[in-house]
């Protein structure tokens, strides 16, 4: 018995009044999403350890979400903010669909974070409210954000200083560790709106420590 192994052998022919289309691989990437096992890889190129890979891809609105962030910012700035700060605060993966911010608001709070525009408690504060609360970040990042800096920044370091003459002296007398509490109480003075890693540098400065 005959069999038909090529394309001619089947008669076809190109339909005369249809242009041939040609599907490019870029729009197929932008159309089509990427699929899991895929994104798997990606996420452990990039960084990320097995087990959080899989929480990721788990979700598809985590994956996609994901993935915007991942344009901007690295996995390992980005993963305890995801698969800790948020996770926590939903009781299923799929509940993230309902994020009361969009990606390029997490883009720009992480930015801060980073930058030391916004103190990393101040952060963990703020994803809460806005997970508990439905608020924007945008919105909570305003009324949070205003470090303290200069004169200000500079009188409260002053002021615990002379408060605790003890601590300065331990400090002076090679006891580096209580620069800390120094630290934690100008965080105090200001309300949490400084940044603690300048706090901790000015103080030492003072101190010549």
């Amino acid at each position: 018995m005959r069999t038909k192994e090529f394309i001619e052998d089947y008669r076809y022919f190109p339909e005369p009044d249809i242009p041939p289309f040609e599907v490019k691989k870029e729009w197929l990437e932008k159309e089509i999403p990427i699929l899991p096992h895929v994104y798997y890889q990606k996420l452990i190129e990039k960084g990320a350890e097995p087990k959080e890979a899989e929480i990721i891809i788990s979700s598809p609105f985590l994956s996609e979400f994901t993935q915007k962030v991942l344009e901007k910012l690295p996995f390992n700035k980005i993963k305890g903010w995801i698969l800790t700060e948020i996770l926590q605060h939903v009781p299923d993966v799929e509940s993230l669909k309902n994020l009361p911010f969009t990606s390029s608001e997490f883009i720009d709070f992480i930015e801060k974070i980073v930058e030391g525009k916004l103190p990393r408690h101040i952060g963990q504060e703020i994803i809460k409210k806005s997970m508990e609360e439905n608020i924007p970040l945008k919105k909570l990042i305003s009324e949070k954000v205003e470090i303290k800096s200069g004169s200000e920044l500079e009188n409260a370091i002053e002021e615990v200083i002379k408060e605790n003459p003890d601590v300065v002296e331990k400090i002076k007398s090679g006891k580096i560790s209580a620069v800390s509490f120094l630290v934690g109480q100008v965080m105090r003075k200001l309300k949490g709106k400084a940044n603690p890693k300048e706090v901790k540098e000015r103080i030492e400065k003072k101190l010549n420590v």
